[in-house]
């Protein structure tokens, strides 16, 4: 049976003159451990065990009722001590020193029974030497062994790690990052407006909190125009985990496919989180999202592409870049991410290479597109302007649709085009108030399309999977092409 004992360091506190309690644990010869308790006491409230038998021998004779003795009582009396002992409390007067002893007492006796609890729930074979010391403070210290509750990572920081994972290329990247901070913004709106205990968390979105984001992406703007200075504020600082340095967005009003693209994206977050284990909530089911609505993607006709890349802007350095950069785009068919990063070691033997950067971290794919002489031409003019080595001298995205828009007006390239409004419905419009970059993409492949050339061949040197909707929206069948086609009915 296991046994305790308590003794008294015999080593004195210098400071508040008392003496550490020890504890000696043992089992027959199967353990003997000794641990400090941490408990203090005087010499004078410990009392020690009498050994009779030796203090007998001696000659003294030892009244029945004494058991126990101090160290200065045992000196008087001639009593030979044992080695352990209990701590007393004398006296009847309640004053500090009994208080402190009395508290001693309770502390040993608790600790004691802790000691004999936990070695009943041990395994035999797993205590070792420090287990004493170890069960003691457990005891005394019970934080130190308290499974520390693993903080849970926010929800901005899991979506970090989302980008991280599921990165397949800059603009995948850039795309999911302006929802990041969409995400960020409507938080601090429904904060600001209508919870102020909101929070997101991947674990409590729910159906109705994705329906009201999806309010807030159509209304944004027209929000940020009712509440400025809060805007101006939440667009400026957003929250620590997003770490962005990005000048405040200028914010505009979605379309309807900007409303789609954004709640894929964010759905597609949720899936990501459900493949991974990370969270089991659901919030799009039962959610439909819909589908985007597409035009039919605009074009340039040969004349019009003619007219814009013989006009004279000598008279303006800065359009006649713009437009040699667009020319150029149209003769390569490349996207805009991709154009912004080609540099001379592009070109090869009259040849433009690159891989794609919307595929380049899943399935790398390298684009050929053998170069027309005036593309070469243009290469030699801008050769070296570039102080970063790129082929040409980019603006940004958003200057470079800026400035031809200003381009196609100045070349009178004005016929009407139907686009879709942000609502979705069909509207007529000046072509020079839709130009954008991607025209260039839309005119080099229907421009071979309309010449005949094969669908695979395009689609090679556009670097269009097979099967690619988007393709099949650029190789839209022009007008000569259906005239040439219904002339099979010779009839006379």
């Amino acid at each position: 049976m296991a046994q305790i004992e308590l003794r008294l360091s015999a080593k004195t506190d210098k400071i508040t003159g008392l003496n550490e309690v020890l504890v000696r644990f043992y089992e027959g010869s199967k353990f003997n451990l000794r641990s400090k308790t941490g408990i203090f006491v005087s010499t004078k409230h410990f009392e020690f065990y009498i050994n009779r038998e030796a203090t007998e021998k001696k000659g003294i004779k030892i009244k029945t009722k004494d058991i126990t003795a101090t160290r200065s009582e045992a000196e008087k009396k001639g009593y030979v001590l044992l080695d352990r002992g209990i701590i007393v409390s004398n006296g009847i007067v309640e004053n500090e020193d009994k208080k402190i002893h009395d508290l001693a007492i309770k502390k040993a006796k608790e600790l004691c029974e802790h000691i004999i609890n936990s070695f009943n729930e041990s395994d035999r074979n797993s205590i070792s030497s420090d287990w004493l010391k170890i069960t003691i403070d457990k005891y005394q210290n019970p934080s130190k062994y308290q499974e520390k509750e693993i903080e849970k990572p926010s929800f901005f920081q899991i979506f970090e790690t989302f980008l991280n994972e599921k990165a397949s290329s800059d603009s995948w990247i850039k795309n999911y990052r302006v929802l990041f901070r969409t995400l960020a913004r409507w938080e601090a709106y429904t904060i600001f407006k209508k919870d102020k205990n909101f929070k997101l968390d991947v674990d409590t979105i729910r159906r109705e909190h994705i329906v009201d984001f999806k309010e807030y992406l159509r209304t944004e703007k027209t929000l940020s125009e009712s509440y400025p200075k809060f805007f101006e504020k939440i667009l400026k600082d957003y929250p620590v985990e997003i770490g962005t340095k990005r000048k405040s967005p200028k914010l505009v009003n979605r379309g309807h496919n900007t409303l789609v693209s954004t709640l894929k994206k964010l759905k597609a977050f949720f899936s990501w989180l459900n493949k991974t284990e990370r969270s089991k909530n659901m919030p799009f089911l039962g959610f439909e999202i819909g589908s985007e609505k597409y035009g039919t993607p605009i074009a340039l006709t040969l004349d019009e592409l003619s007219t814009i890349a013989k006009y004279d802007f000598s008279k303006n350095p800065n359009l006649d870049t713009i437009r040699d950069i667009f020319i150029f785009q149209c003769l390569v068919g490349c996207r805009i991410s991709d154009y912004l990063s080609l540099t001379p070691k592009n070109i090869s033997n009259g040849y433009l290479f690159y891989i794609q950067d919307k595929t380049k971290n899943k399935t790398p794919k390298t684009v050929r597109v053998p170069l027309h002489s005036h593309a070469l031409a243009l290469i030699e003019k801008y050769k070296g302007v570039d102080p970063q080595g790129r082929l040409f001298p980019f603006l940004t995205a958003q200057r470079y649709n800026d400035n031809l828009k200003v381009i196609f007006k100045i070349c009178n390239i004005d016929r009407t085009v139907i686009v879709l409004d942000p609502t979705g419905k069909s509207i007529p419009k000046p072509l020079y108030e839709e130009a954008i970059n991607h025209i260039a993409r839309k005119t080099f492949c229907s421009t071979l399309f309309g010449n005949k050339t094969d669908r695979d061949v395009i689609a090679k040197m556009s670097g269009h999977s097979p099967g690619s909707k988007a393709f099949n929206r650029y190789i839209d069948i022009n007008d000569n092409t259906l005239e040439e086609a219904i002339e099979v009915f010779d009839i006379k």
